[in-house]
C-alpha cells in the first residue's frame, strides 16, 4: 500500500479537475523514496513485502548485512560509541547512586 493514494494527494493538494495522473504518481513516488531516505529505513508496499524482508532478515543479518535499510541511505552510526576520553588502562568509574 502506498503511504498516500492518488485521491487522497488531490485532496490534500487540493486539486481539482483534469490533472495528469502519471505526474502525480511520479511526485508521490519521489515523496516516498524521500521520506523513506529521510527516516533510513525500508518502506514496504504492502504486508506480503514486509513479510518477506522479515523472512530474509536472518539471512541478510548472517552474511553481513543490517536487514532492510532505504537505498542510498548514508551509514548509521554505532549505537552506543565509546566516550572520546576512554583510556583502557584506567578503570571505569561507577555513577552508581546509594540508596
Amino acid at each position: 500500500m502506498p503511504l498516500l493514494t492518488l485521491e487522497q494527494c488531490r485532496m490534500h493538494c487540493r486539486i481539482d479537475g483534469d490533472y495528469d495522473d502519471a505526474i502525480l504518481d511520479d511526485l508521490l513516488a519521489a515523496a516516498t523514496d524521500a521520506a523513506s531516505a529521510y527516516l533510513r529505513r525500508a518502506l514496504f508496499a504492502d504486508q506480503a513485502a514486509l513479510d518477506l524482508a522479515l523472512d530474509q532478515l536472518p539471512q541478510d543479518m548472517a552474511a553481513g548485512g543490517s536487514g532492510p535499510v532505504a537505498p542510498g541511505a548514508p551509514p548509521q552510526p554505532p549505537t552506543n560509541p565509546p566516550p572520546a576520553h576512554a583510556n583502557p588502562e584506567e578503570p571505569q568509574k561507577s555513577h552508581a547512586l546509594a540508596t
